[in-house]
């Protein structure tokens, strides 16, 4: 097996209104991810996992790209998802989840500090998605996450748990079902 570097592209989710956010256009991916299927089926790959980690790139381009894979004559096995996808695996948008993921993957990219705020005012509780992206929310140091307040929440242990979920239920896939889900 091989893990192909990452394709830092997403299309799609109405995040051009957000600072500093740029997105393709669907068709120039589904041309790219095509290819590249096609190009692991070539070196002998039998099975594909393609995993984003922007969610709407998997309505936008990768199913997709792996229809126009099959249609045009691919014989992989291919599983398009996003994390949450996978059973008990958790996922947000830059909340409890994502940060949890970084605090355990690379906790040297994480500051939770700059999320404080005086008071600290933790909004909702362990479990209580926040839509952070709302213009309510403008000013406020968690502006633009969606999910639980990962002030308080997110950790390394949360992190570990889900990383390990998913890591599993990614082996099952492989070793078992192959089957397009």
């Amino acid at each position: 097996g091989v893990v192909y570097p990452p394709i830092y592209f997403g299309s799609g989710g109405g995040h051009l209104d957000w600072p500093s956010t740029f997105m393709v256009s669907a068709e120039p991916m589904v041309q790219l991810v095509t290819e590249l299927l096609h190009g692991f089926e070539t070196d002998g790959y039998q099975k594909a996992i393609l995993l984003s980690g922007h969610y709407p790139n998997r309505s936008e381009y990768l199913d997709a790209a792996v229809a126009r894979y099959h249609e045009t004559g691919g014989n992989m096995q291919v599983l398009a998802l996003v994390e949450n996808e996978a059973p008990g695996v958790g996922g947000d948008h830059a909340a409890k989840f994502e940060t949890s993921y970084m605090l355990y993957l690379n906790s040297d990219t994480v500051t939770l500090q700059r999320l404080a705020v005086e008071p600290t005012d933790d909004v909702g509780g362990a479990d209580q998605i926040i839509d952070f992206m709302i213009g309510a929310y403008r000013g406020h140091p968690c502006y633009g996450l969606l999910g639980i307040d990962p002030r308080g929440h997110a950790s390394t242990e949360v992190g570990q748990e889900n990383t390990e979920s998913l890591l599993r239920f990614l082996a099952q896939w492989l070793r078992d079902s192959g089957e397009m889900q």
